[in-house]
C-alpha cells in the first residue's frame, strides 16, 4: 500500500509540475489581451487622443424639432442648448419654463410624476437633476449596433 501512495505521488507531482511549467510557457509566450483590445475606445489606456466634437443639433429654446422618443415611456431629449442653465441645490433652470404652471403651447411641461404630488408645484429629489435622464439632442453615430424594439 506504501508504494501505491507513492507512486501516485510521484505521478500527481510529476503531472503538477508538468501542468505549471505549461501554463507558465504559456504565458511567457502569449501576447495575452492588449488593453486597447478590452473596450470600446480602441486605443492605448495610456494614451489621450483629442475627443471628436459631436455636433449638437441644439439651438435656443423654440428652434429646434424634438426627436422621437427611443421608445414609449422614454424620456424626452432636450432640443435647446443647456450651458447657461443653472441645475444645482439652490436653482433648477428647468423649472423657469417647464412646470405645469408656467407653460404655454410651446413648452412641454413636466410629467407629474416628477412631482411630490398632484399640485405640480414641489419637485421630487429623486427627479430634480433633469440632466440625469434627459439628454441634448445630437447626431453622433452609436458607439456599437443596436437591435432594441423598445416593446
Amino acid at each position: 500500500m506504501k508504494k501505491l501512495n507513492s507512486l501516485i505521488l510521484n505521478v500527481g507531482g510529476s503531472l503538477l509540475l508538468i501542468v505549471f511549467l505549461l501554463t507558465a510557457w504559456g504565458w511567457a509566450v502569449a501576447e495575452g489581451i492588449r488593453d486597447y483590445n478590452i473596450g470600446l475606445r480602441q486605443a492605448e489606456v495610456l494614451v489621450n487622443p483629442a475627443v471628436p466634437l459631436i455636433p449638437f443639433n441644439a439651438m435656443d429654446p423654440g428652434e429646434n424639432e424634438l426627436l422621437p422618443r427611443a421608445w414609449e415611456g422614454a424620456p424626452p431629449q432636450i432640443s435647446h442648448l443647456v450651458e447657461d442653465m443653472e441645475v444645482n441645490l439652490q436653482n433648477n433652470g428647468c423649472t423657469d419654463c417647464h412646470t405645469a404652471e408656467k407653460t404655454d403651447d410651446d413648452e412641454p411641461p413636466m410629467s407629474i410624476a416628477h412631482f411630490t404630488d398632484d399640485s405640480g408645484k414641489q419637485l421630487s429629489g429623486a427627479r430634480y437633476m433633469c440632466l440625469t435622464c434627459h439628454v441634448t439632442q445630437a447626431d453622433a453615430k452609436p458607439l456599437v449596433g443596436n437591435r432594441f424594439a423598445g416593446k
